[in-house]
């Protein structure tokens, strides 16, 4: 009895067992399952999480490409209104160009005609005043060479040559025979200005007119008329001193202008006859 009861003990362990097995078996696939279908839930999840994130990247890139688009249109669009803005600018500025050549040539042919008639009415007005001032070089010398006033040109030829003659300084009596190109001395200038105002010319004004015109003294008349004539007519007892001043000026210009030396007249002592030297 003892040993049916182990037997039937041993049995009933074995069976506990493997009903025990069983439902860890059945235990273990249950997990397995729910693990199992976890995994397939969680691979679900996480496709669907990928297809959401590459769902929401594709949106952005089509709002970034619809964007890119509107852009390159808004570009070109301000392209276009550039090269219009830019092209009516260059039109303007074409035309204002233009405008302003055409004023600068009615300016420039304005002024031409305005320099035409301000150049003529100075060549007029010039040309008067030379025929005034030769009109009255002619009564000033018409009043100067008659017989009234004939000693005039003595007395400043006479004060030229005493002028010389009493010079004592040794250095200016050099300068003077520089300055009349006299290579024998002092002396030989003194005499040279004696025989000139003595010899050259029947008459004082023929005399001068020599002077000024062909003469080495020519320089050194020069420079008594500019530096000593004045301080002469100042302490000189003639009574006429104002047209001995003008006659002197006159003088002193014919030697700095050759040309209008011509403009000296002769005269004699009975009548005044004006004549010009051609």
């Amino acid at each position: 009895m003892y040993k049916k009861d182990i037997i039937r003990y041993g049995q009933v362990l074995n069976d506990q067992k493997q009903e025990e097995w069983q439902l860890f078996k059945q235990l273990t696939n249950h997990k397995q399952s729910i693990n199992k279908k976890e995994k397939i839930k969680q691979k679900q999840e996480i496709q669907e999480t990928k297809f959401d994130y590459f769902l929401l990247i594709e949106m952005q890139i089509s709002k970034i490409f619809n964007q890119i688009q509107l852009n390159s249109c808004q570009k070109a669009v301000n392209n276009n209104q550039q090269v219009f803005t830019i092209q009516l600018f260059l039109d303007v500025a074409e035309s204002f160009a233009q405008q302003k050549n055409q004023q600068i040539a009615q300016d420039i042919h304005f002024l031409t005609e305005c320099d035409s008639i301000n150049t003529y009415q100075s060549e007029e007005h010039l040309y008067r005043q030379i025929l005034e001032v030769s009109n009255s070089n002619k009564q000033t010398f018409q009043m100067i060479f008659n017989s009234k006033n004939s000693n005039l040109m003595k007395n400043i030829l006479k004060s030229f040559q005493r002028f010389v003659e009493n010079e004592q300084d040794l250095k200016v009596q050099q300068e003077f025979c520089k300055l009349a190109k006299v290579t024998y001395g002092y002396p030989q200038l003194c005499k040279f200005i004696k025989f000139s105002l003595k010899n050259q010319g029947k008459r004082w004004n023929m005399k001068a007119k020599n002077l000024v015109e062909k003469s080495n003294l020519k320089p050194l008349f020069q420079y008594y008329l500019t530096n000593i004539n004045q301080l002469w007519l100042n302490n000189s007892k003639v009574i006429n001193k104002k047209q001995h001043e003008e006659l002197s000026q006159f003088l002193l210009k014919y030697i700095e202008n050759p040309k209008q030396c011509q403009e000296i007249r002769f005269y004699q002592k009975k009548k005044s006859i004006i004549k010009k030297i051609y």
